[in-house]
């Protein structure tokens, strides 16, 4: 098994506040927001008693001079938790400042009630009905932990009581009897007890999200910055490294992918998992520099596989042929020779890629090398002659028929037992793909196309072009997708010598691959949109059926 990687999860005090992470991304312009509203709601109360009592000569009663001092404290709290939710602090200090002015604005909010004698005639349990929405809403707003949230709300609700004595000791009014004190102050405790639920609620779905995203982050040493693809299995990701800040490429199974593939069936999710692990072992043992190289590979805490490989800059071979066209016989040697270098050492070292297709081949820039061929995806590779892995674990089955049909040697569409020469036929497959733009054979249905790669005789790539071809080219490809695996190239290396034994005129040069990339793909290089016609020709990756 491979090594787990955990992840940097930081210490205990920054899980306990991962639910302010998330708030800072989402809860900032909510505080704002309402801060606002209440900053504007006592504005325009001191407004209108400004116009009736100045204006309009009304006769004032004596606590306005009191309503103000109160509205006026109201407005500069509210306006100041607005431009302190707008500064950059500290997420869990924004939290607590969230939760002081909670406490602040409930106290003018009481004392307005009294102090104002506004409210006088309505009953004394009327009177702090706005402070219970206060308590049972605010826990929306400011997704506290559920401990300083309860505190914060006990806290809100004694300002009730607190003012209420203090009115009736400034005024010498008499103290109701404990019952009637009991009825009006009991109920908005109550509410903070209420409100406590949907607190820790909102808190535990935040931190979880939180945490997620940390995770999904931080993967051993790499930070993952952006997503570049997502296919069945999983997604790759541009990371670099915390520490050297190497750009790097993740690929990961998260683990909910692997719960879908459970309940499919046990068998399903265990060759995810052994098709990953080979992936990143196939890679990882090749040091050919046409093979995707890998730096690391493991296991997140919460069950993530991942591996990380370098990031490459440039196009597939699939993409580069339908944005550009089919390309000319010269480079077409030049690329295939340095694929042969890649499989010709996953071959001496007994693995069958069983996945050559165009969208496995990688044309990119390295150094100050162009057009540098880069083979990629080994998730489908087969190992024939290592003798530590027993047959009942190799991933090739008798019955089921596994890699890109498009794609695939005859002996491989019969669900036989593969070896080299499958790829050789694979790399005839994507010479054809190139020269022409046109895949072998294009037979929508699966059934039909993998009866064609059997039975059917391919029509010659000068023809399907429309224009000769050199005539060893043709000689090699054809060969490469005879039906019978004997008369194929022996191996790669042969085929490498066959291609440049055609000795095309002119030969495809760096300074070709300089002029071409400088006009086409001058910066980094981003995926065509596939159109829903084109979709329809797509060859189907991983693609498995009974046969």
């Amino acid at each position: 098994m491979p090594p787990t990687v955990h992840l940097q999860r930081g210490s205990p005090s920054s899980r306990t506040h991962a639910a302010t992470e998330l708030f800072a991304e989402h809860g900032r312009q909510r505080l704002r927001l309402v801060a606002l509203m209440a900053a504007a709601l006592p504005a325009l109360e001191l407004l209108a008693t400004l116009f009736l009592f100045n204006v309009l000569a009304w006769e004032a009663p004596e606590s306005v001079p009191r309503m103000r001092f109160m509205q006026a404290g109201l407005i500069v709290s509210s306006l100041g938790l607005y431009f302190a939710a707008g500064m950059r602090m500290r997420d869990t200090w924004l939290v607590n400042i969230g939760l002081a002015y909670q406490i602040v604005s409930a106290l003018f909010m009481c004392s307005r009630i009294y102090w104002g004698d506004s409210m006088l005639p309505l009953p004394i349990y009327a009177k702090f009905t706005p402070l219970a929405v206060w308590i049972l809403l605010f826990p929306l707003i400011v997704p506290a932990p559920p401990l300083r949230a309860l505190l914060a709300g006990l806290a809100t609700a004694s300002t009730a009581p607190f003012t209420f004595l203090v009115w009736c000791a400034w005024t010498n009014q008499p103290v109701p009897d404990e019952q009637i004190l009991v009825e009006t102050f009991i109920p908005i405790y109550v509410c903070v007890g209420l409100a406590v639920f949907p607190s820790t609620v909102i808190h535990q779905l935040t931190d979880n999200v939180a945490k997620a995203q940390r995770e999904i982050r931080e993967l051993g040493s790499y930070r993952l910055i952006e997503k570049l693809g997502a296919g069945g299995m999983g997604e790759v990701w541009r990371a670099e490294h915390c520490l050297l800040a190497r750009p790097a490429a993740i690929k990961l199974i998260k683990p909910e992918v692997l719960d879908a593939a459970a309940e499919q069936s046990q068998g399903v999710q265990a060759e995810i998992q052994q098709r990953f692990e080979r992936e990143a072992r196939a890679a990882a043992s090749l040091e050919s520099p046409n093979s995707i190289g890998v730096y690391d590979y493991g296991v997140s805490d919460d069950g993530t596989f991942y591996f990380v490989m370098e990031l490459l800059d440039g196009i597939d071979l699939w993409s580069l042929v339908r944005r550009f066209g089919p390309i000319s016989p010269p480079r077409v040697v030049f690329l295939l020779q340095q694929c042969c270098l890649a499989l010709e050492e996953a071959h001496r070292a007994g693995m069958v890629h069983r996945d050559i297709k165009p969208a496995n081949i990688f044309l990119c820039r390295r150094g100050t090398q162009l057009d540098f061929v880069k083979v990629l995806d080994f998730g489908l590779v087969s190992v024939t002659a290592d003798r530590t892995q027993s047959t009942a674990e190799r991933l090739t089955q008798r019955g089921f028929v596994v890699g890109t049909p498009a794609f695939m040697s005859p002996e491989q569409c019969a669900a036989k037992n593969v070896d080299k020469s499958a790829d050789i036929y694979a790399l005839g497959c994507v010479a054809y793909w190139l020269l022409t733009g046109h895949q072998v054979f294009e037979e929508r249905d699966i059934g039909r196309l993998l009866d064609a790669q059997k039975n059917d005789t391919p029509e010659l790539p000068s023809v399907r072009l429309g224009k000769p071809l050199p005539d060893g080219l043709e000689q090699v490809i054809m060969e490469c997708l005879s039906k019978d695996p004997a008369e194929r190239p022996s191996n790669c290396q042969q085929l490498a010598l066959r291609l440049g034994n055609c000795r095309l005129k002119p030969e495809w040069s760096q300074k070709d691959a300089q002029r071409w990339w400088h006009l086409f793909l001058p910066g980094k290089s981003k995926p065509v949109p596939i159109s829903k016609a084109e979709t329809a020709l797509l060859p189907v990756p991983g693609a498995t059926r009974n046969a």
